[in-house]
């Protein structure tokens, strides 16, 4: 009889320093994401295990790899940390740019509020990759005076303000 029972899968990365093991899931991935940061010009290698209700099954050999960036302009463009740069121009009318930087992929919030401290509108509610943001604001159908804008990312919050002149 053969076992149709669900296949759970496990990837194991390893080299000289490190070892971590990435819980797949119940099914076929090919695009994994390691926390860790790997080094350049360092054997790494890998394994899976697949394990269900009845047997557990294990890589008979490791396959194994060497890490060479060819490039090194996506990194070159990457913050290095969380940062809210700036609204430009300040003052304006009725439109105005807002600029970040992202180190990482975050969960990303940035809301407008008024000056009393009410939610005007939310910008940006979304997960984004990491790299220098904009987004831009149109504010025609707000009143004349000082506005705060503020970015949430992963524990990261920072506030600013903005002045619209009609």
């Amino acid at each position: 009889m053969v076992d149709y029972s669900p296949v759970h899968y496990y990837l194991r990365l390893f080299s000289d320093f490190l070892d971590t093991t990435l819980d797949v899931g119940y099914f076929n991935m090919f695009l994994f994401e390691v926390d860790q940061i790997l080094t350049n010009n360092q054997s790494y290698c890998w394994e899976v295990t697949a394990t269900n209700d009845i047997d557990t099954t294990y890589c008979d050999s490791p396959s194994c790899f060497e890490l060479s960036i060819l490039s090194t302009d996506q990194m070159i463009n990457i913050p290095n940390e969380y940062k809210l740069i700036g609204n430009y121009p300040n003052p304006f009318n009725p439109i105005t740019t807002i600029q970040y930087e992202l180190p990482r992929r975050s969960d990303v919030q940035i809301t407008i509020y008024n000056l009393p401290g009410r939610e005007v509108t939310t910008l940006v509610s979304e997960t984004q990759d990491a790299g220098f943001k904009s987004v831009q604001w149109n504010a025609t159908n707000v009143p004349s005076g000082m506005y705060f804008y503020q970015i949430r990312a992963s524990d990261f919050v920072q506030t600013k303000k903005m002045i619209l002149l009609k």
